[in-house]
């Protein structure tokens, strides 16, 4: 990828009476003694239906330990955790992408960016807003996108569910109806030689 946006997904492990331990998933990973500080907005999820409950306002956090401060959301063995400060909003103009391997543009764990006036040459999907919390540990939803005056040239794909523009929830698919990414806009875009879709999209409230 030649721009990726993704932060990880930590899970709630277990519950003390000021907070909670978290680790990757259940998974024994390492978690980084610096992924949040105190006054960090940490963002809680539901695991089964991914929906968004609440913040929680980081008081100290270490040894995977997240001391929070009064009044956040209410926290569960489970649910699933990312950090606000790690969604940047970023702004990409002007750039020309020819034959990636992979996917030019990933836009996961972003709150506001927009892609204008760019060439893709031999890429596909060329711009992927997706969420994996499950399947790769990854962070999103995507909120505040806007795709305007790009041009989309002779692209491939994987397979003919997808588009040059690709827009889903990398999880199980019951879940592709979960609603989780927010105020996309596409618009004033042009596509040529698409063997399949130029536009493929699920998940998303806001299209």
């Amino acid at each position: 990828d030649c721009v990726n946006l993704h932060t990880n997904v930590m899970c709630v492990t277990e519950l003390f009476e000021d907070g909670a331990t978290i680790n990757y998933d259940k998974k024994v990973h390492i978690v980084p003694p610096i992924w949040a500080v105190k006054g960090d907005k940490l963002r809680v999820y539901d695991p089964h239906t991914l929906s968004f409950k609440g913040y929680v306002t980081v008081e100290d956090f270490k040894d995977k330990r997240i001391y929070a401060q009064k009044g956040g959301a209410e926290l569960c063995v489970g649910d699933l955790i990312t950090n606000e400060y790690y969604f940047p909003s970023v702004e990409i103009s002007g750039v020309v992408c020819k034959n990636c391997r992979s996917r030019p543009f990933v836009l996961q764990s972003t709150d506001s960016a927009t892609v204008t006036d760019c060439d893709f040459y031999g890429c596909g999907p060329a711009i992927y807003i997706s969420a994996a919390f499950y399947k790769w540990l990854e962070a999103g939803p995507a909120k505040n996108i806007t795709i305007e005056g790009n041009r989309f040239h002779s692209t491939w794909a994987r397979s003919k569910n997808t588009g040059m523009v690709f827009i889903r929830l990398a999880e199980d698919p019951e879940m592709k109806f979960h609603h989780i990414h927010k105020n996309i806009v596409i618009r004033n875009n042009r596509f040529e030689g698409i063997p399949f879709y130029p536009i493929w999209a699920y998940a998303t409230d806001g299209l």
